[in-house]
Formats: structure tokens, C-alpha cells, sequence
């Protein structure tokens, strides 16, 4: 059947309470228009299936775009597909469960029924003896034993629905679907409950999960595997306001309808990897595409680096080389600051003033960060002191700055100038290293 008969059997299950909030005194009092209320809520399904536009927030991956195509596809399915849900769905709810009970012991007084007026005296009673004796005017143990059995399923109903915000759901399969390269099948759970109630006001949350299994392609045309969906699984919510009472079941227009992606997986192998960046012309996708990883993450690292001495100081010292252990922690996905210490060594050589010079060893201690530009390159630099570890020597300030490239996950190549500033000179290097990553694979 379609939505629209879908939704008239779901207002007409609804309506089964009406049984329930009808007493055999008051019939003449209930005025439920079931045709109207059930338009009614066909109407704001439907606002919410053609409303709903997907979160601004929504995670983004290689195939996001493919993702966003097969909920602009199921959209209209989800309306029009004729076998969208089953009537026998509805005795899986439990939602109506006290249908049949009347409270047909209950005087009404001024209400128009005696569940309102048991409505009422619930939105204010918390506890079960005080919602007996604000209702019946007596203690449970006065009352017989179906009596105490209606009121009992009546206050658990009550506080189900509109205490503890019981969530309504059921399942349905919808089977296969084709969409333009794919064979996916789809189900969803559609679900509602009550966030808020002040007798007779109430506001719902609506709810239809949907989950897409797509199989991948393994020879895809004109698109990389990679931006093709394997699973997706997506949300249409909305809340509506309305009245719940024994004689009136409103429910408002929906508000702030929208598509949550909750999730989506792309397919994704080693071999269409490699096709895909052979093939590629567009260099800046296939940047994208090789170096998509997540760069936030804190843990320890080790590094090791070497370069030529520069400077004033070119003419005592030849090369360098250091080594250090560090730790970093992100601060947001581009940014990560860290401490490092470690040992380095410049060396000495034959000068043209006719002697040797032995060298400088050094301990430094420095506080570092790291900010990403793209996805493989950014820059980094460090401030800290270089302890002198040489006989007689002196220590300085050190600083280094320079450009980094992140071609895997858990190795940072960079390219530094090192200046250790002190007394009346300072010694400068042009450092090529490499960190590794400990806490990455």
C-alpha cells in the first residue's frame, strides 16, 4: 500500500485508544474526527519526507557525494513505494495496549471524559497511590480487583509514554533496489515517541531510519570504486505539537525537519587504489584521494635528522646530526603541540686557519608545534635550550622553523633551519629529518 494508506492504518491503530479513552457515560461527549486526524498526520509525514534537508554537519568521506544521490533517490521511493509498510506491523507496538479498558468506574466530573481527567491528574501526581487517590477519591486497597488492574495499566502506560519518552519503533525490509550502478537493498525503522507532555499539550520526535547495503562494483565505469557506497544509513526526524486528550489527538506541522547521516562506508581495496592514482589526471584529487587520513591523534614519536652546518660558524663545524624523542597532543584536527628531548651533534673539521676543531655535542629540550596546511604538507616549528654536553662548552637558546611533509599516517618528513644562539655566536643547520610515530601504524 502506499504512505497514505500506511498512515490511515497508523491513525486508525492510534485511534483504538479511542476505545480507551471513551467511556460508555461519556460517548456522547467524544467528538474524534478520525478521517481528519488521519490527513492530518499523512500531511506532516509527508512534509517531513519532502522538507528535510541533510544536516549542514554531515561527516564527508570519498563517496559522500554518491551518499547524497541515494537519499535524493530513496526520498520519493520512501513516499510512493507501495509495499512501504504492513498492517500486521502495527500489533508489534504495544503502543495501545490498554485499548479496551474504559475506566468505566471513574466518575468524570467536569471532564469530557475520565481519561482526561486522568490525564490530568497524572501531569501532576508522581507517584502511583497519589494518581489512585486524586483519581477515585479512595486507596487502591478500597478498590476490586479490576479496578486495581485498570488503573495499574493506565498509571504504567502513562508514565511509559510521557515520563520515560518510550521510543515506538518497528521494522521493515524493503528488499532489493536498483539505483544507477548499484544493487542495494534497503530497510528502515520508522519510530516515534513523546518528549513532551503539559496536559493536553504534547510534542512528538519523529523518526525514520533508514539503512542502504549497496553491493560494490568491481570493474566501476566512469567513477573510482572509492566513491562508490558499500552502506549508508541515514535519518528523517522531525517534532510536531499537537493535543493528546481523551477527545482530541491533534498533531502539528513538523518542525525543523531534517536528513541526519549517521553513517556511510565507502568501498574501498588495495588494488583499486592503485588504478585509481595511475589513471587519475587531476592531480589535487589524487592528493585527496592517496593521503585521506586522520591526522589528530596524541602519542609519542621518535626522531632523527642530519644536514650541513651554516652560518658563521660554517668554518669550525661540518655537519650535524640529532635524535630525539617527543610527545604530541592535537588541539584540533590541523594543530598539534608537543615537547621533545633528545641529543645532537655538530662536528668539527680542518679549517683554512690551518687546525682541527673537535666538535660540539648538545642536549636540547624543546617545545614544538605542528599545523597542517593540506592534507600531506604543513610547517612546524620549536623554541627551547640546548644544554651544552661538551667539556667547557656553553649552552643557548635554540629555535627551528621550516616546512613538513606527511607522506603516510605515521612518518613526517621535514626540512628545518636550526640555530643554537649563544655568547657571541651561534651555530645554524639545515636539517633534513624524519619522525615516526609510535602510537600509529
Amino acid at each position: 500500500m502506499k504512505i497514505d494508506q500506511y498512515l490511515k492504518t497508523l491513525i486508525y491503530f492510534t485511534l483504538l485508544s479511542s476505545s480507551f479513552f471513551s467511556l460508555a457515560q461519556n460517548t456522547a461527549n467524544t467528538s474524534l474526527d478520525k478521517n481528519q486526524i488521519s490527513e492530518n498526520l499523512i500531511k506532516i509525514f509527508n512534509k517531513i519526507l519532502s522538507d528535510a534537508k541533510i544536516n549542514k554537519t554531515a561527516p564527508s568521506s570519498t563517496c559522500t557525494a554518491e551518499a547524497k544521490e541515494i537519499i535524493t533517490e530513496t526520498r520519493q521511493m520512501l513516499k510512493d513505494n507501495r509495499n512501504l509498510f504492513e498492517k500486521d506491523q502495527f500489533d508489534k507496538l504495544g503502543l495501545f495496549s490498554l485499548s479496551k479498558s474504559e475506566l468505566s468506574f471513574i466518575e468524570k466530573g467536569n471532564y469530557k471524559s475520565a481519561i482526561d481527567k486522568a490525564l490530568q491528574i497524572f501531569d501532576g501526581a508522581s507517584e502511583y497511590s497519589d494518581f489512585v487517590s486524586l483519581l477515585t477519591g479512595k486507596n487502591e486497597t478500597e478498590l476490586n480487583e479490576t479496578e486495581q488492574k485498570e488503573l495499574k495499566e493506565t498509571f504504567k502506560f502513562f508514565r511509559e509514554m510521557f515520563v520515560e519518552n518510550k521510543q515506538y519503533q518497528w521494522w521493515v525490509d524493503i528488499g532489493s533496489i536498483s539505483f544507477r550502478h548499484d544493487s542495494c537493498s534497503l530497510n528502515i525503522i520508522p519510530s516515534y515517541k513523546v518528549i513532551g507532555f503539559e496536559y493536553p499539550r504534547v510534542t512528538y520526535d519523529l523518526n525514520i531510519e533508514v539503512h542502504v547495503d549497496c553491493n560494490c562494483p568491481t570493474t566501476p565505469e566512469g567513477f573510482s570504486a572509492s566513491h562508490a557506497v558499500s552502506s549508508l544509513s541515514f535519518n528523517y526526524k522531525a517534532h510536531s505539537e499537537g493535543l493528546f486528550s481523551g477527545t482530541q489527538i491533534t498533531f502539528g506541522d513538523p518542525i525543523n525537519p531534517r536528513i541526519d547521516i549517521i553513517s556511510e562506508e565507502c568501498c574501498y581495496t588495495i588494488k583499486e587504489e592503485e588504478s585509481y592514482s595511475a589513471e587519475n589526471d587531476d592531480d589535487d584529487d589524487i592528493v585527496k584521494y592517496v593521503f585521506d587520513y586522520d591526522w589528530a591523534g596524541d602519542g609519542f614519536s621518535i626522531t632523527v635528522g642530519a644536514g650541513p652546518t651554516i652560518g658563521e660558524e660554517a668554518d669550525f663545524f661540518g655537519f650535524s646530526y640529532s635524535g630525539d624523542i617527543g610527545y604530541f597532543h592535537s588541539l584540533s584536527d590541523d594543530f598539534q603541540i608537543g615537547a621533545t628531548a633528545g641529543y645532537a651533534r655538530y662536528t668539527g673539521k680542518e679549517t683554512d686557519f690551518g687546525f682541527e676543531t673537535d666538535g660540539e655535542s648538545f642536549i636540547p629540550i624543546n617545545a614544538r608545534a605542528n599545523y597542517r596546511l593540506s592534507n600531506a604538507f604543513g610547517v612546524e616549528a620549536g623554541l627551547g635550550y640546548a644544554i651544552s654536553a661538551s667539556e667547557g662548552g656553553e649552552g643557548g637558546l635554540m629555535y627551528s622553523a621550516g616546512p613538513f611533509w606527511r607522506p603516510l599516517e605515521a612518518v613526517l618528513i621535514a626540512l628545518n633551519y636550526v640555530n643554537i644562539s649563544f655568547g657571541e655566536g651561534s651555530l645554524g643547520a639545515v636539517m633534513l629529518s624524519g619522525r615516526f610515530s609510535l602510537s600509529k601504524k
